[in-house]
């Protein structure tokens, strides 16, 4: 088994390797199993050391270091210490056994070679604990955000691509990303913008539809129309395709658009207005020749809010009516208030409970 280099270690332990670079490190750690003959010794160390509190299945070899070289000075200080002895791959006969609590003071470079074989035994300890085969995949904790009507939420992923999901909507990410993807699962609305990493595509699965990106910023919306998934990109480049057939795809360029029909499974291109699709991320409600009920429906969902007619006639005389508006950050009431002007339509409001007449 040839060594991996430094570089690639590096990336290892800091949780940057593709699937490829990944399975090469533990191959070669593998491959070293045979050299300790005593892992238990390195096991007792292991515990002296904390993991960071947010993530247990991540260490940091700098931190490791740092305690490992506090632990010497430490001792150095101390006639006396007790100290357990490894092993050795050498016997000597006519060697007198020195008893643990009378060991004397060990010199520096004794330690460095402790140090080394610590992060060696601890790459391989953490490679058998949690990896017991390659090829076997690794258990991730999963994580689900929803967003009931009425709030918007903002998010940052372990990689720090950042999300905005809409009300109404959900997304399921692992707490840290590993292997060769980064995935995530939306239902509903998101806009992403995601950080660059070309070993390892960022992809947003929708049902059947999936979005596979390297860096970028776009929109997903299921929310508009159940039976479709829109999706709008802002920068960079995106290949949208379906799931089960993978030579259903487009790739999109910035401004463009793809309708995906769930029905037909057909997927459409397009360009899109930019403040249409992208305002309700910062605040904005827009209508365009909107009919009641699409005003309706999202004004419950921004305001989590209940609408209803005060009579069935009302809600018939104003079916047909169309609506355009534009509101930056205003409340419920205001809304309301334009709806008034622009269409003669009264309304009551009580306690987030609204009612036409």
């Amino acid at each position: 088994m040839k060594k991996v280099d430094k570089e690639l270690l590096d990336k290892f332990f800091n949780n940057q390797c593709n699937t490829e670079e990944e399975k090469k490190v533990k191959a070669w750690l593998s491959s070293m199993k045979s050299d300790f003959h005593d892992m238990s010794a390195l096991e007792e160390d292991w515990y002296q050391f904390e993991t960071p509190k947010e993530d247990k299945s991540f260490w940091d070899k700098e931190l490791l270091f740092e305690k490992l070289q506090t632990l010497i000075l430490k001792k150095e200080q101390t006639d006396a210490k007790p100290l357990r002895k490894i092993y050795s791959n050498e016997t000597q006969e006519n060697t007198p056994t020195i008893p643990m609590h009378t060991i004397s003071k060990p010199r520096f470079g004794n330690y460095a070679a402790v140090i080394i074989a610590f992060l060696v035994g601890l790459a391989t300890f953490y490679y058998f604990i949690d990896n017991q085969s390659i090829d076997e995949p690794i258990a991730e904790e999963t994580l689900t955000k929803y967003n009931p009507k009425g709030t918007k939420s903002t998010i940052t992923l372990s990689d720090g691509t950042v999300v905005k999901l809409n009300s109404e909507s959900s997304i399921s990410f692992p707490r840290r990303f590993k292997g060769g993807k980064r995935i995530v699962k939306l239902e509903g609305e998101a806009f992403f913008e995601v950080t660059s990493d070309t070993n390892r595509p960022f992809i947003v699965q929708t049902g059947e539809l999936e979005a596979k990106v390297l860096g970028t910023s776009f929109n997903v919306n299921t929310l508009s129309d159940h039976n479709k998934v829109d999706i709008a990109l802002v920068t960079g480049k995106l290949a949208v395709y379906s799931s089960t057939n993978q030579e259903n795809r487009e790739i999109l360029l910035p401004t463009e658009s793809a309708v995906y029909d769930k029905t037909s499974g057909k997927i459409e291109t397009g360009h899109f207005d930019a403040e249409r699709v992208l305002s309700w991320k910062d605040g904005i409600l827009i209508f365009e020749e909107a009919e009641i009920e699409e005003i309706i429906t999202r004004l419950e969902r921004w305001y989590a809010c209940d609408i209803s007619f005060a009579d069935t006639a009302n809600k018939a005389m104003y079916s047909k009516v169309k609506f355009t508006g534009k509101f930056d950050n205003k409340s419920l009431e205001d809304v309301l208030e334009g709806l008034t002007l622009a269409s003669g339509l009264k309304y009551q409001l009580r306690n987030k409970k609204v009612y036409f007449y």
